[in-house]
């Protein structure tokens, strides 16, 4: 249990340096560039997001739950890395083709060109380093995962401080291209670090992912589903609204940044172990984890909310530009928003754990549908604000047949 203890403080320090790493650069975005530079950023941030989803849906979360079965558990890992790039090399490549083409037929202006082919390389260089990261924790190395993180924001700090101290103007393909070198210097110490690279055969690659691709089908429609549903806001008003109201939600949103980070971080670590437990038959052992994790993550949400309600309006008014002091509201909301997401996060992983992907991607389905007929609803009547509630809405429904579905799980 020590070990256990110390392996979730590792996760959550670790989950913490991504999280100030990413508050860093979208608060110098909020100070220093415009709020159509940190919705355009904040636009280009969420499809990264949706790649990195895509990755670990086929790739990463089927690496964590076969795993535990395998005999040379490293060489099973390396070839789901190898097998990684021999499914997203070919696409970067044809995106990137693409985007020249819409470039040369006058499609797209050469700003939005720089801006997708910057996004494709951090795209590339963000599945790398997080499956790195996965790996470690499968090996039940999270003291590994902290190490590289830690150069991670080294080296996006020391990007930022000079832009800081200098007041330069960052725009939104800077961002990225500062996120993208972090994420792509980590990843690589990290695979120096580790003992992933060897021999193996391609039949070896194309076994792996072909095994990993029964499960990942279905958790790749999950992962989209689930993209729509959390992201949805993004998209509907970036076309019912503007790229400044995108940057006051993601604002809004900063507040709740420690959640993210307890959520997250206990998650990957406790994922590979909950994983062991399954292979050990160990199921009522399991279920007790997930209650105690649930409790532990909701409790910390309350008293985050409860602090920021008392501190929001200083924040506010002595750290934010006069253009976002009214988002004061948007940050109670997505409090709701991150509390039914710990409860939809809950149930889910104990599906993974199960192996049950496509019930997660039909329970997805409907509640992304309804998410964005909601948030399409509720922006036209609430302005952003309705974007908020739309997703808070949507975790609760789908927090609803998450439950159920395990429950039914349970009791065949």
């Amino acid at each position: 249990m020590a070990t256990v203890k110390k392996d979730a403080a590792y996760g959550i320090i670790d989950q913490g340096l991504i999280s100030l790493s990413n508050l860093g650069i979208g608060f110098l975005l909020i100070k220093l560039s415009s709020k159509n530079n940190y919705g355009l950023y904040g636009i280009g941030f969420a499809a990264i997001l949706l790649c990195v989803g895509v990755a670990n849906a086929l790739v990463t979360s089927q690496m964590t739950v076969f795993a535990p079965e395998k005999t040379d558990k490293i060489k099973y890992c390396y070839t789901m890395l190898l097998g990684q790039y021999f499914i997203f090399f070919p696409l970067w490549i044809i995106f990137s083709a693409l985007s020249y083409a819409g470039f040369y037929f006058h499609i797209i202006t050469f700003d939005l060109l720089a801006y997708t082919l910057v996004l494709s390389c951090t795209v590339m260089a963000a599945i790398f380093h997080e499956f790195i990261r996965r790996y470690f924790y499968i090996a039940l190395k999270p003291y590994r995962v902290l190490q590289i993180d830690i150069l991670n924001v080294v080296i996006i700090f020391g990007c930022l401080f000079p832009a800081a101290i200098y007041r330069l103007n960052v725009s939104h393909i800077s961002a990225v291209i500062i996120y993208g070198s972090g994420a792509f210097i980590a990843g690589f110490t990290g695979l120096m670090l580790s003992n992933l690279l060897q021999k193996v055969k391609v039949y070896e690659i194309k076994d792996s992912i072909k095994e990993a691709w029964h499960h990942g089908r279905w958790a790749l429609g999950g992962v989209m589903v689930t993209w729509i549903q959390s992201q949805s806001y993004v998209a509907i008003l970036s076309i019912l609204a503007t790229p400044s109201s995108i940057a006051e939600a993601n604002a809004a949103r900063l507040f709740l940044s420690p959640a993210a980070v307890i959520s997250t971080s206990l998650a990957q670590v406790f994922i590979p172990r909950l994983a062991i437990l399954r292979n050990d038959g160990k199921h009522v052992e399991i279920i007790r984890l997930t209650q105690k994790i649930l409790l532990l993550i909701i409790t910390v949400i309350f008293l985050l909310v409860l602090v920021i309600f008392f501190i929001k309006d200083y924040v506010l008014n002595k750290f934010f530009p006069k253009d976002y002091a009214n988002i004061g509201p948007l940050i109670l909301l997505w409090a709701l928003v991150f509390v039914a997401q710990t409860v939809c996060s809950n149930a889910s992983i104990l599906l993974q754990i199960y192996k049950k992907f496509r019930v997660i991607t039909l329970c997805n389905f409907f509640t992304a549908l309804a998410t964005v007929g909601m948030a399409w609803l509720l922006i036209k009547i609430n302005g952003i604000d309705g974007s908020i509630q739309a997703m808070a809405l949507g975790q609760l429904f789908l927090a609803l047949l998450l439950w159920r579905a395990f429950h039914a799980y349970r009791n065949n």
